[in-house]
Order: C-alpha cells, then sequence, then structure tokens
C-alpha cells in the first residue's frame, strides 16, 4: 500500500514538473526578454555573468523590479560582473521607480557588505535614496583605509544632494581619524581637504592641504599618479577658497602653473568671485597657448569654450568652436551643445546656422582611404556619424526637410536606419502615420542590406528600435514582424551564443518598450531560438 501510494505521489509530481516546465516555456515566447530568462535560468546553463548582468539591467530599464532582482540572483557572487548591478538601481531610479530602486540597493548593499570595491559605486545612490543610515552602518565593518574611502564618497555624496550638515558630521568624524591614527594616504587627505573647502571651512581645508602635499615628489615630471591627483584637488580647493597665490605656488611646484588648463581653472575661479577683468587676463593667456590647428590644443580650447558658455559669454563659445579644426570630434561636439544651447534659449535661427556650419565642416572630412575594421581609421564612418547627429538637431529644431535631406546622404546603413527612425519618433505627434510609415520602411530596408560593410555591428539594436516605431505609430502587426526578422536574423548571425542573448537583450528593451502584445509570428521566432538553444544543449 505503501510503495503504491508513493509511486502515485511520484508520478503526480512529475507531471507536476512538466506542466511548471511547459508553463515556464510558453511564458518565455511572449517577449525576447523573457526567452533570455529562461535560457540562462535553466540547469544547463551554468556560466554567463555578463549576460545575466546585461539581462538584469535591461528588466530594470524598462520597470520590471522583480524580474531584475530574479536575474541578479542567479549572477554568481564574488564575479567582476556584479559591478555591472549598480546599473540596476541606476535604470530604476531614471524610471522613477524609487522603492524598486531602494530594494534593489538595500539588496547589493547586504551582497556587497565585506567587498569596499563591489560598493564604492553604491554609496551615491544610497544617499540618493536616503540611506545613509544604512550606508553608514555598513561603512564602518570595512577596514580602515576602505572605510576612510567610503566615508569620503558618502560625504561627496551628501554634498551634491544638498545636506552639508550630514557631510561636515562625516568629515569631522574623518579629521578626528587622521589626527589619532596619523593616517597620510595623501589622495584621501587631499580629497577631504576639498570636501572641506566646498563646505565652506577654510581652516581644516587648509590645514589639510598642507598635510596632502607635505612628501610630495616635486621634482618627478611628470608627477606619480598619486602626487598628480593630489596636486589636482589641491589646486582646486584653493580655487574654491579664492587663495589664488597658494593655487598658483602649488601649479607652479608641480610644473603647470603655465599650462593653459590652469589659467582656464583659475580665470572661471576668479569670475565666481567677481573678478572679471583678473579672469579676462587669465582667459587670454590660455587662449595664445591653445592653437585651434592643433589636435591636442583642440579639446583645451573646447574646455574653455564650455565655461564662456557657464558665464553667459556664448558669442565667444561660438568663435572658438568656428576656428577649432584641429579635430572634427571636439568641433562637432562643441557645436552641437552649443545649438542645444541656443534652442533652449528660443534663438532657433543661431542653432540653425550652428548646425548647417557644422554640416559644411562634414563635408571636409577625408572620405577617400580604403576602410580597414576599425573606426577610428575610416573617414566614411566619421562623416555618417556626424551627419546624422546634426540631422538629429535639425529635426529637434523643426527644420525637417533639412533633416531629411541630409538623411539621405548618410552613407552607413545602420546610422541611416537609426536617424530616420528617431526622425520617426520625434514626429510621431505631428506628422500622419501613414507618411512615417515610410521612413521606417525605408530604415528596415537599410537593415536588410547584406553584410558588406564595416561598422554595422549595431544594426540589431537598431532593428528593435525602429520596430518600436512601428508600434509607436500605430502598426502593431508590422512592429511584431520587424522584431520577428530582427530575432532570427540576430540567430542565424550569432548563432546559440553569448552574442545572441546581449542581441536579444537590446532588442526585448524596444519590445517592451513599445507596450505591445506577441503575435504568432513572433512567438514563432523565439520558439525557432528556444528550440534550436535546448538542442544545441543535449547535443553537448
Amino acid at each position: 500500500m505503501f510503495a503504491r501510494t508513493s509511486l502515485v505521489l511520484l508520478v503526480l509530481l512529475a507531471g507536476s514538473i512538466t506542466v511548471a516546465s511547459q508553463d515556464a516555456r510558453l511564458q518565455a515566447e511572449e517577449s525576447p526578454l523573457s526567452t533570455v530568462f529562461y535560457l540562462i535560468s535553466r540547469e544547463q546553463y551554468n556560466d554567463g555573468p555578463r549576460e545575466k548582468a546585461c539581462l538584469a539591467i535591461s528588466f530594470a530599464e524598462v520597470g520590471n523590479a522583480d524580474k531584475a532582482k530574479k536575474t541578479a540572483s542567479l549572477l554568481t557572487e564574488d564575479h567582476y560582473a556584479e559591478t555591472d548591478l549598480i546599473l540596476v538601481v541606476d535604470s530604476l531610479i531614471k524610471n522613477r521607480r524609487n522603492r524598486e530602486a531602494l530594494e534593489m540597493a538595500l539588496y547589493l548593499l547586504k551582497r556587497f557588505e565585506k567587498n569596499e570595491y563591489r560598493l564604492r559605486p553604491l554609496w551615491r545612490y544610497l544617499v540618493m535614496l536616503d540611506q545613509e543610515t544604512a550606508a553608514f552602518d555598513v561603512a564602518r565593518t570595512l577596514e580602515p583605509a576602505d572605510k576612510f574611502e567610503s566615508n569620503i564618497l558618502i560625504a561627496e555624496a551628501l554634498i551634491e544632494k544638498g545636506n552639508k550638515s550630514a557631510a561636515t558630521t562625516i568629515l569631522d568624524t574623518l579629521l578626528t581619524y587622521l589626527e589619532e591614527t596619523r593616517y597620510e594616504e595623501k589622495r584621501d587627505v587631499a580629497k577631504t581637504a576639498l570636501l572641506f573647502a566646498k563646505l565652506g571651512d577654510k581652516g581644516k581645508s587648509i590645514d589639510l592641504a598642507e598635510k596632502a602635499i607635505r612628501d610630495i615628489s616635486w621634482n618627478a615630471r611628470p608627477l606619480e599618479p598619486d602626487d598628480a591627483f593630489t596636486v589636482r584637488d589641491i589646486i582646486d580647493l584653493y580655487l574654491i577658497l579664492g587663495e589664488y597665490d597658494f593655487a598658483f605656488d602649488v601649479a607652479r611646484r608641480a610644473g603647470e602653473a603655465d599650462e593653459a588648463r590652469f589659467f582656464i581653472r583659475l580665470g572661471e575661479s576668479l569670475v565666481s568671485k567677481g573678478r572679471k577683468k583678473a579672469a579676462e587676463e587669465n582667459f587670454r593667456k590660455a587662449i595664445s597657448l591653445l592653437d585651434p590647428k592643433e589636435y591636442g590644443d583642440s579639446f583645451g580650447l573646447t574646455i574653455l569654450a564650455e565655461v564662456f558658455m557657464r558665464i553667459g559669454e556664448t558669442d565667444r563659445a561660438v568663435t572658438i568652436a568656428k576656428t577649432l579644426t584641429g579635430s572634427d570630434h571636439a568641433q562637432q561636439n562643441l557645436l552641437l551643445k552649443l545649438a542645444a544651447h541656443y534652442q533652449a534659449a528660443n534663438n532657433r535661427a543661431t542653432a540653425l546656422e550652428l548646425m548647417r556650419f557644422a554640416y559644411s565642416r562634414t563635408l571636409l572630412i577625408d572620405t577617400s582611404a580604403e576602410e580597414s575594421g576599425s573606426l577610428w581609421t575610416s573617414g566614411k564612418w566619421e562623416q555618417a556619424k556626424y551627419q546624422a547627429e546634426i540631422a538629429i538637431r535639425f529635426a529637434k529644431l523643426r527644420a525637417d526637410k533639412e533633416a531629411l535631406k541630409l538623411i539621405s546622404q548618410i552613407r552607413k546603413p545602420y546610422l541611416k536606419a537609426e536617424t530616420l527612425t528617431e526622425f520617426v519618433l520625434m514626429n510621431k505627434n505631428k506628422l500622419p502615420s501613414k507618411t512615417l510609415v515610410r521612413y521606417l520602411d525605408e530604415a528596415v530596408s537599410n537593415l536588410r542590406r547584406p553584410i558588406d560593410e564595416v561598422f554595422d555591428a549595431r544594426r540589431f539594436d537598431v532593428f528593435g528600435k525602429t520596430g518600436r516605431a512601428y508600434a509607436e505609430i500605430g502598426h502593431t502587426a508590422k512592429a511584431n514582424e520587424v522584431i520577428a526578422e530582427s530575432l532570427l536574423l540576430l540567430a542565424n548571425e550569432r548563432g546559440m551564443s553569448s552574442g545572441l542573448l546581449f542581441g536579444m537583450c537590446s532588442i526585448g528593451i524596444e519590445f517592451e518598450k513599445s507596450k505591445i502584445k506577441a503575435n504568432e509570428k513572433l512567438r514563432a521566432a523565439l520558439r525557432t531560438i528556444i528550440d534550436s538553444w535546448e538542442l544545441e544543449e543535449d547535443e553537448s
């Protein structure tokens, strides 16, 4: 009797397991992210830490905190990919899911509690989520040096948040520790001094600054890395406090007093103190040392231009941008920032003029060299990238004709497809669906082109975005069709590998954002992928 009962129970248990397995399989066929979760959750799949972290981040990006945490729990502890899980918290906060972000942050706090390296990027998020006490409780259990650095990071986050009282309490505790233990890690001492300066405590800041630079090896050129970081913080704190003679002396001893970057930092500080005449003198010195035709100097001039933007002298930033010929990258980025600035100020005419100038500069890029497969050797790639960015800015400025004309000239297939898709998403509430769908059809046509040109590795990300765009203009069947097509092409190209999982995560994010349900065509594509994956596992 007992044996018969046991046999019945075993049969029932086996049946329930089979049903549960079938249910899991059916749920996996409802979306790309569900498919990836099903595949990496299987007993046969016991590797893939980066893939698991990627999936957890993907679930967070679409606001699915429960699945993000379940996926994170699959990731083996003490693996370097664990650090990526911090991005789950970041994505949930960006999605305004603070309660879920807090749950994830506290889960990671517990998971990382003895690992200062893993905890390092988490402190800021805990402060953002009003969890200073929890952060302190864990930080105090760390080794002395790790505890010190962790508290600096917590104090820094509190200052950023505007909670100067709590930051002062932490820094005073650190100051006591410095005095009692003669702790002499110069970078930590300098950072503490800098934070006191940001809090306006001049006395404590300068006392610590003198301690931090006491043992600097000034004669080394360049300075040792620890010394260089220390000097940077000390110069900054003297500039914050308005102690310009001290700042100059430290810069001189470090061999930086005659460098343009020092004059720029000094000039910006002088402006903040109302000393515009003295600031102008330093800006002129910086300009005299920087050649807009030189590649390295282009980035220093970009920094100066951004300072001019911050202090309200935008016309001078424009002048720099138009003469900045040493680096296409520096010039294009600066022109885009300036256009965004003028657009925000409701000066559309100037923004458009800057973008037309930026476009004219792209035509000067040499595209004659044969492509070798390296991004930095491809003039064609650089030109297409900049033109795509300019086209998007034209669309944001409601210059649709100019945007579309420029898009038609882009010679990189996926970049053209992505820019057309962005144009549709920006105009989905302005232009009729029958007009917009033509642009998406053209985008898909570009994405279907054979793999005969380099630099199209992101086309599957764009495929997903284009599918979402179809959904957002009301073409849900087409959205399913395009996403299904992208998945099958991805599986055909990448095989049953980690590359397939990463690609499915990107496509899956766009599918979830589209807020549509999978139709039979999409479910069939996902079934094909699952069947192929399981078959390969069984054969191995």
